[in-house]
């Protein structure tokens, strides 16, 4: 039998106490009736995307194809400039997916990475859902944590973020989507990818905690210490 691990782990050493402390949230109710969703796509198409463009191509067509004809959608292929896949929000219908897929597919990943102009970008089509492709790093314009995060707030909607590529760093976005009760995910396989399009696709409909985060009273260091999305059934591990 599989023993239930403990709530607290604790190690006593010279320089500090080591705890490691198991927090899941209060029971969170049943999930909601999907409804139709307005959903934001960013696709990085920087220079630094040419590394992960195959997996972004697989994660792209995993997450259009969670979409359905009741709800809208933009690609944003972002880089110093943000250009959508079409002039206004389209209908997630086959035919508006596969125009979506040629739009991307025909950019030559190049230049810098603007992540501030890609959340004001997607802010300014006031989306149910931002979801970000790409190795999440900024390399031009903002880059500061707190104006990015400040920018992430300003959406007003969920972000998700799959990270893509051998740079690919979950330390900014980790808190860009904890924040705004989304989730960040390192995705490396094809098995990453259809399993973020999944959450991505159907998180709207799940009840969750937006924005947790651990405090300790008293002198501690405390990691994660980013504001963390809790879904039904998860769990955090604070050290």
């Amino acid at each position: 039998p599989v023993a239930t691990p403990p709530a607290v782990l604790r190690e006593d050493r010279a320089d500090a106490a080591y705890l490691a402390v198991r927090v899941a949230p209060p029971t969170l109710g049943a999930p909601a009736a999907p409804r139709p969703r307005a959903v934001a796509i960013v696709v990085d198409t920087s220079r630094s995307a040419l590394e992960g463009k195959r997996l972004t191509d697989e994660v792209l067509a995993a997450t259009l194809a969670e979409l359905t004809p009741a709800d809208r959608f933009t690609v944003l292929a972002a880089d110093v400039d943000v250009t959508p896949s079409a002039p206004q929000p389209t209908a997630g219908t086959a035919e508006a997916i596969a125009a979506a897929t040629r739009f991307v597919g025909a950019i030559e990943p190049d230049g810098a990475s603007d992540l501030g102009a890609a959340l004001r970008a997607a802010a300014a089509l006031h989306p149910d859902q931002v979801i970000y492709l790409g190795d999440g790093i900024p390399t031009w314009g903002v880059q500061e944590p707190a104006a990015l995060a400040a920018l992430a707030d300003a959406v007003h909607a969920p972000i998700h973020a799959a990270l893509i590529g051998k740079g690919a760093s979950s330390a900014l976005w980790a808190d860009l989507a904890g924040r705004t009760g989304g989730r960040a995910v390192v995705v490396r396989t094809p098995d990453d990818a259809a399993r973020f399009a999944l959450i991505a696709g159907h998180a709207a409909e799940l009840p969750r905690v937006v924005g947790a985060r651990v405090q300790v009273a008293g002198e501690a260091t405390v990691y994660p210490g980013h504001a963390t999305t809790l879904f039904a059934g998860d769990e955090l591990v604070a050290l």
